[in-house]
């Protein structure tokens, strides 16, 4: 329906909705769109508001809220030949699409003022707000003096309503007033605007809504809801999209210049062809290449579940929406919408930075050493900020891929270390300040370990380490990757209540040691203490550590936690290592399913996650698979021992990797 057909209708706003709410951002997008297709010389075509949806008014609504008696009325307007369509003499509830309503009414009341037309418009009413309805007639509009004014000063303290009206009424005077806007003298051509805005269906400009009215025999507040529900509202990328491929889109000024011969023209529109079959070919390959998640955990810690389009991702760096800490489901069109207006001829060029950028993070995800420390910097350093930047530096044109080079390694570096700050070997697990860092420093060496391995197939896989982030699949946040002692650090890490946690780690130390080869005869011992501790008393079901009164946690699990931590010493003191050289990453789910103890304890349940195809770091596995043992000739026995250990030798060695693998960053160890 267009515009003039609303004319004469009665439309009457429910207690469940909410307030008008537009603000400067909603109506500029409208009258920018708005101009473009008045301008855009397109014919025989129209300009497509959202639908609005509505039920013929109950007669107990009508009762309630004493709505006037329309039965006086003609049924139809003079202009409705037809005799089809909306009545005039009845009350419809808007179900849907009063915000639309609304701003089409207040331009309507400029269109009276501009054109000294007498009343064009139609009747809104409310549930909740019974004294609003009079603002449109109440609005001055004064258009010489491009002033809008409320002599009645009421409506302001009663409705808030009142003050979005009148802010949309100012916000569209300054609309044509800003020669920022699209064009320069916009203000002249207002009254042209209005004019086609007001235009019937049989012209060849106009504007239309979608008209739905529902005759189905159930409460409106039901199909409200349905529809909410149903709801799916369009995304900035689909906006986006509409801007590059809409007829309306304009690539070259001559297409509308009335001068240009008809050959030309035909040339001009040729091109435009060419140029949005390639914008559309090339958008589905971006959303494809996009749809591969590793390459989406490559470029973002984002769920991709937030994202109808993941091409949309692309959009949001370049609007930069998160680093603004926007909010607004529709911040990044309206950001390329002003971009478009500010450079009225330049669709093309904004769309070939879209395929830079593109092309650059392709290349990065295919190129072995950027894939990796970019992927680094994007997990780490929260890839809309970091990402960006990047790009920026990469495509700016000004800098040499050494020099590109050189800047990821001292954002990395940067990132990991001050300038004369501690040293890596010296953070310390106890030091809450330094935790971070602790895990800066394993993931960048498990990445870098990867990067560097012979096997060329080998990738570092974020997919696989990012999916142990964020919420799982009942909205609940995962327990993240942790640090984990590679060796345990001491009894404090079992609870000193939870007999049950005493109970699986004695358990799981029993099996440990009755697996290694070639028990010393103080392991014998240990062994025998441990089966009788968890051996069950067949009157009463209990084992003696379930007892209360004979198995307490300070007087007997404490030095029995410290007894099997000695053994693995070699009978010596065991000293707590809380460094690099004692800590592998872990996921929080694996961490807590692999029993408190020795190395020897963890390193089963490990390895049987590895053979269960659960995703452990390369770094963490080739710990608990003992890749780090000492080299040279080594006794049957010993070999034994320190194939279920981690002592001394083990730690420098790993610690020596680690320095190895990160020396071209220059860390200070």
């Amino acid at each position: 329906m267009a515009i003039p057909q609303l004319k004469g209708k009665h439309f009457f706003i429910p207690d469940y909705q909410r307030g008008y709410k537009w603000e400067k951002d909603q109506v500029y997008a409208l009258l920018r769109d708005l101009w473009r297709y008045f301008k855009s010389g397109i014919k025989q075509d129209f300009y497509c508001l959202q639908p609005i949806v509505v039920k013929e008014c109950s007669q107990e609504s009508k009762n309630k809220y004493d709505l006037p008696d329309l039965s006086n009325l003609k049924a139809y307007g003079e202009d409705d030949t037809e005799k089809d369509g909306p009545k005039n003499n009845i009350w419809y509830e808007v179900i849907d699409g009063q915000q639309r309503l609304t701003t089409i009414r207040i331009l309507l009341a400029f269109h009276k003022a501009r054109n000294f037309m007498s009343d064009q418009s139609f009747e809104l009413r409310y549930a909740t707000r019974d004294g609003l309805y009079c603002i449109f007639d109440d609005l001055t509009i004064d258009i010489s003096n491009k002033k809008v004014s409320l002599p009645s000063t009421s409506l302001y303290s009663r409705y808030v309503d009142a003050e979005y009206i009148m802010d949309c009424a100012n916000n569209i005077i300054n609309w044509f007033n800003d020669d920022n806007e699209i064009t320069t003298n916009k203000y002249n051509e207002l009254g042209t605007f209005l004019t086609n805005f007001y235009m019937d269906q049989s012209k060849d400009i106009k504007v239309q809504v979608i008209w739905y009215e529902t005759t189905e025999q159930i409460d409106a507040r039901d199909i409200f809801e349905r529809l909410n529900d149903l709801q799916v509202p369009l995304s900035s990328s689909e906006l986006i999209r509409a801007l590059f491929l809409s007829r309306s889109a304009i690539y070259d000024p001559k297409e509308l210049d009335p001068s240009i011969s008809p050959d030309d023209k035909k040339l001009v529109l040729k091109d435009k062809e060419a140029k949005q079959s390639s914008i559309n070919a090339k958008w589905d390959e971006i959303e494809h290449y996009f749809r591969n998640d590793d390459v989406w955990a490559f470029i973002t810690n984002k769920d991709a579940k937030n994202y109808r389009n993941r091409i949309e991702l692309l959009f949001d760096l370049m609007s930069q929406k998160d680093i603004s800490g926007q909010d607004d489901r529709l911040y990044t069109y309206i950001w390329f919408d002003n971009k478009v207006e500010k450079d009225h001829w330049g669709l093309w060029k904004l769309w070939q930075s879209i395929v830079k950028n593109y092309d650059t993070i392709r290349f990065w995800y295919e190129d072995r050493n950027y894939y990796h420390k970019i992927g680094f910097l994007i997990h780490e350093k929260d890839g809309s900020r970091s990402l960006p930047e990047l790009l920026e530096y990469a495509n700016s044109g000004k800098h040499k891929k050494s020099e590109f080079d050189t800047y990821l390694r001292e954002q990395i570096k940067s990132l990991i270390q001050e300038t004369g700050g501690t040293k890596l070997s010296d953070l310390s697990y106890e030091d809450k300040t330094q935790y971070k860092k602790l895990k800066n420093v394993l993931l960048l060496y498990n990445i870098e370990l990867t990067n560097q391995s012979p096997a060329i197939e080998s990738r570092f896989p974020f997919k696989d380490y990012k999916s142990q982030e964020g919420l799982d699949k009942n909205g609940k946040q995962k327990r993240g990757w942790t640090l984990e002692h590679i060796h345990a650090q001491d009894s404090e890490c079992l609870s000193p209540t939870n007999r049950a946690e005493w109970i699986d780690w004695a358990r799981f130390t029993l099996e440990a040691r009755e697996n290694a080869q070639h028990p010393t005869p103080d392991d014998i011992i240990f062994i025998k203490k441990l089966k009788v501790l968890l051996t069950q008393d067949p009157t009463t079901g209990k084992c003696p550590m379930e007892d209360e009164k004979k198995f307490k946690y300070a007087d007997n699990l404490v030095p029995l936690f410290q007894e099997d931590l000695n053994l693995w010493s070699g009978g010596k003191p065991y000293i707590i290592e809380h460094q690099l050289q004692n800590l592998a990453l872990l996921s929080g789910e694996i961490n807590s399913s692999i029993g408190k103890g020795s190395f020897c304890t963890k390193q089963q349940r490990i390895n049987k996650c590895i053979a269960d195809g659960e995703y452990v770091p390369i770094a963490t596995q080739k710990v608990f698979l003992k890749h780090y043992y000492p080299k040279g000739n080594l006794s049957q026995t010993m070999l034994s021992r320190q194939l279920l250990t981690w002592e001394k030798e083990d730690r420098a060695n790993y610690l020596d990797s680690i320095k190895d693998v990160l020396a071209q960053y220059g860390f200070i160890f």
